[in-house]
């Protein structure tokens, strides 16, 4: 990975680590919930994070499935305020440096609209997990009812980014931004449902279940709309077997 990309990366983990990012990360918890309902009755000895970041969601599954949790960031910044966890400083997208069937269970949570080269790092989550493992993938749903309208009257999708340093494009993102509430993602590759399907099934996965998140009210959107604070929740949660 170039000096720039990890150069951005550790920015984006010290905005992660300040306040704007924790109120950030408490907002997630409802995507945590889903997790823990959707792995507690699965049997795992070893987990894999990749982009653990500081390891919230690796931890609590770990402590539910009481399996040893292993963490792979690019980020110094991230993993040095991080802990309870093996901790590893690589890029993934290199490879992952384990050898071949050594995880029950690989979390990818709001990774892989990050990587350029999707197809090796799925070839290399196929390779280090176990014979029947489980991979679990969250990512932004680029088919949402509101990218969808956001589309229809000219505006850049909820996601999608032309920018590593300005948030330009959506006037509810741009109004944000200024306020120092979000800043670029840094994301590449956005799927709708049926790609992100077709995908892992072509990297030789067979998808066991699809969750979305909960729509959105319009009278909350709207509300969150004058605010200038949109939290308008994501994804396709697949789980892989």
């Amino acid at each position: 990975m170039s000096r720039k990309v990890k150069e951005f990366y550790e920015k984006r983990g010290e905005f992660e680590s300040g306040k704007r990012g924790r109120k950030y990360v408490r907002g997630e918890n409802k995507k945590l919930k889903t997790l823990l309902r959707m792995l507690r009755n699965e049997s795992c000895k070893v987990v894999l994070e990749l982009g653990c970041g500081r390891g919230s969601y690796l931890k609590s599954i770990s402590e539910l499935l009481n399996a040893e949790p292993v963490g792979i960031d690019i980020s110094k910044n991230v993993l040095k305020s991080s802990h309870g966890f093996s901790r590893i400083l690589c890029d993934i997208e290199v490879g992952i440096p384990f050898k071949d069937e050594t995880f029950d269970l690989v979390l990818l949570l709001d990774v892989i609209e990050h990587l350029f080269d999707t197809d090796r790092l799925l070839f290399e989550v196929k390779r280090v997990l176990k014979p029947g493992g489980i991979v679990v993938i969250t990512t932004p749903n680029l088919a949402s009812w509101y990218n969808r309208l956001f589309l229809l009257i000219g505006w850049q999708p909820f996601w999608t980014e032309v920018s590593t340093k300005f948030v330009i494009g959506n006037p509810l993102r741009e109004r944000r931004a200024k306020c120092g509430g979000i800043m670029p993602s840094g994301h590449l590759r956005l799927f709708t449902p049926l790609a992100l399907r077709r995908f892992v099934e072509m990297c030789g996965f067979s998808v066991e279940e699809v969750r979305g998140s909960r729509r959105m009210r319009i009278l909350e959107f709207y509300f969150q709309f004058w605010r200038g604070c949109p939290e308008l929740l994501r994804i396709s949660h697949l789980s892989l077997h």
